[in-house]
């Protein structure tokens, strides 16, 4: 895997100790080039002081597909994808993503993440799923004001498993 020869596959960087990958899902075409697409999950992607603490800020990433992908850091995705973040702290998203069809009928395929997990003051925290619709740009989504760029669902009890509930399309 470390001397992959061209048009044999792509290596993708996170962050170092972000566990970048640890999960990891088809996405279905979500920018709507004809290439499908990726879902990688860094659940420590940054790590930010918070008074005399730090917390982590986790993400995933929509990878796009091509012809011809090449190896990539997710720090410089430039036009290969776009970041999906949440503002709240302690998040950890997964290990629950997928592609999920194209549920709002646009042509792009959508793409659901689950909260498996909370830490720090706000635990334990109910389940939460965040749905976000496929888009052609490159910018940023932050997963706690999506507008109309996706939805969220969250559980009303603690430790019901909610955020497993995600399925993708077969």
């Amino acid at each position: 895997i470390d001397n992959l020869a061209s048009g044999e596959g792509f290596q993708i960087d996170g962050k170092e100790g972000s566990h970048t990958g640890w999960s990891l899902s088809a996405g279905g075409d979500v920018n709507g080039d004809n290439f499908d697409d990726l879902i990688v999950t860094s659940p420590d992607d940054e790590v930010v002081p918070i008074g005399a603490n730090y917390g982590r800020v986790s993400a995933a990433y929509v990878v796009f597909g091509g012809s011809s992908p090449t190896d990539l850091s997710l720090d410089n995705l430039d036009s290969r994808g776009f970041r999906l973040f949440t503002s709240s702290r302690y998040i950890m998203y997964g290990p629950n993503v997928a592609g999920i069809g194209d549920i709002n009928n646009d042509g792009l395929g959508d793409i659901s993440i689950g909260t498996a997990a909370t830490y720090g003051p706000a635990q334990p925290a109910p389940g939460r799923i965040w749905t976000v619709f496929g888009k052609t740009d490159t910018n940023e989504v932050d997963l706690e004001d999506m507008g109309s760029e996706g939805t969220t669902i969250t559980s009303t009890a603690l430790d019901d498993g909610f955020a497993s509930l995600i399925a993708k399309d077969s």
